[in-house]
Order: structure tokens, then sequence, then C-alpha cells
């Protein structure tokens, strides 16, 4: 299963729905690419890449969008995903 596809199921286990919008911080488009997990529509869901803010992060389990970015941890880099508002 791509990394992508893991992540949306995830969501909907969690919230009971999918996500209205899967949005993708710049570096963690590139690291997507790299695995051939990024399109315009994923899943059926819409794809956006853009920064988003630490404003829009809400606890897990209440967001509506998908969010995924990097995560540094030490010297080792993780593709981690959030709900977003």
């Amino acid at each position: 299963m791509r990394l992508l596809s893991w992540f949306v199921d995830q969501f909907i286990r969690e919230h009971q729905s999918p996500p209205t919008k899967i949005v993708v911080a710049p570096v963690a488009a590139v690291a997507l690419s790299l695995k051939s997990s990024l399109g315009p529509m994923w899943a059926g869901v819409p794809v956006e890449m853009r920064l988003f803010e630490q404003e829009e992060v809400v606890a897990k389990g209440t967001g509506t969008k998908l969010g995924v970015f990097l995560r540094e941890a030490g010297e080792q880099l993780s593709l981690v995903c959030c709900d977003l508002r």
C-alpha cells in the first residue's frame, strides 16, 4: 500500500469518513513524489500542496482535513500526518 493511501485509510478509521482535503507541505510533497504516492486527487480526495500553520492543526480525530509534513527527530526525517481544521 502506498504511504498516502495508508494515511488516508488511517484518517477514515479514526473519523469514520474521508478527509475533505489532503494538505501536503512542499518538502513532504517531494518525498511522497519520490515514492510515487502523490497526485492532484488521491483516493477521491483533492490534494493541495502548501505550507500550513500550527494554528490549523487540531487534536487527532477532530479535524476535517489531513495534513502531511516531514518531522525531524534527531538526524532522521519522517513523513507524518495530522488533523487540520
